[in-house]
């Protein structure tokens, strides 16, 4: 189903949503606040007027940042396989080149996105059912204005393959801290889940889980002693879904609550 092909989000608040596995490309703009994107080494701040591209089969946390007495605003479409590739078999257009490209895209200011986005507010109130045909050729813009604009995005955005079995281990050394389900870690990779499981034990004599949960406690344990970082900013970070489970596993493996262990070396 692909109701929400056109999405606004509104937020007085800030909000950090989990791990996301982006299974479509996405186009957006930012309205207002901003929205931080965290690929695993760094973060990427897109401010009020940015443009984006957020990349299919990318692995990305996103915290939107509502500006000042304001609200997060943001307007997005989102583009399915099946339009993807008519339009690449219609305008012979294909990827020629692989490219690594990180989860999201900063584009280009440039006044023919302005006007992409400002024509979607005829949208506002309608399902995608509704609107299904003229949705469909807002669809269509969209790749026309970008590729107008920035040639280049060719190469990503009509790129069909799937992911092709990688080396597994720094696969997951640089993506320990997100915290997907085992059947996404094992897509990435290229793998069925039982080859993954498979490949993982040979590899690290453990299960996924397990060392998932032990490398996470063990990065935490660092933040906290040697960057004096505090266990409530440290955990989001991890991969931890709450504050009081990941104190209960640091208390488990360390013998010390995570707090105890920043106050001591905070007073220190």
């Amino acid at each position: 189903m692909i109701e929400q092909v056109i999405k606004r989000s509104c937020y007085d608040c800030i909000k950090t949503d989990g791990e996301n596995l982006l299974r479509q490309f996405v186009f957006g703009y930012q309205q207002a606040g901003s929205l931080q994107v965290y690929d695993g080494k760094k973060t990427i701040s897109f401010g009020e007027g940015s443009f984006w591209l957020a990349v299919k089969n990318r692995v990305a946390r996103f915290t939107k940042t509502p500006p000042a007495n304001g609200e997060f605003k943001s307007v997005s479409i989102t583009f399915n396989d099946e339009t993807l590739r008519q339009f690449s078999k219609n305008q012979d257009k294909v990827s020629a080149t692989k490219i690594d490209a990180p989860p999201i895209i900063i584009l280009k200011e440039d006044n023919l996105y302005n006007h992409f986005f400002k024509s979607l507010e005829a949208f506002d109130g309608f399902t995608y059912t509704d609107t299904k045909p003229a949705v469909e050729r807002k669809l269509i813009e969209a790749l026309v204005v970008l590729l107008k604009v920035q040639p280049e995005l060719k190469e990503i955005l009509f790129d069909f393959e799937e992911p092709h079995k990688i080396g597994l281990a720094a696969f997951m050394e640089e993506n320990y801290k997100f915290n997907l389900p085992m059947s996404q870690f094992a897509y990435l990779t290229g793998r069925s889940l039982s080859s993954f499981k498979r490949d993982f034990r040979k590899i690290y004599q453990n299960t996924p889980a397990k060392w998932l949960q032990k490398k996470r406690l063990e990065a935490a344990y660092f933040l906290i002693k040697e960057k004096n970082r505090s266990p409530s900013e440290v955990y989001i970070e991890l991969g931890f879904e709450d504050l009081s489970h990941f104190s209960y596993v640091f208390k488990k493996q360390f013998s010390v609550n995570p707090s105890a262990l920043a106050k001591h070396f905070l007073i220190e």
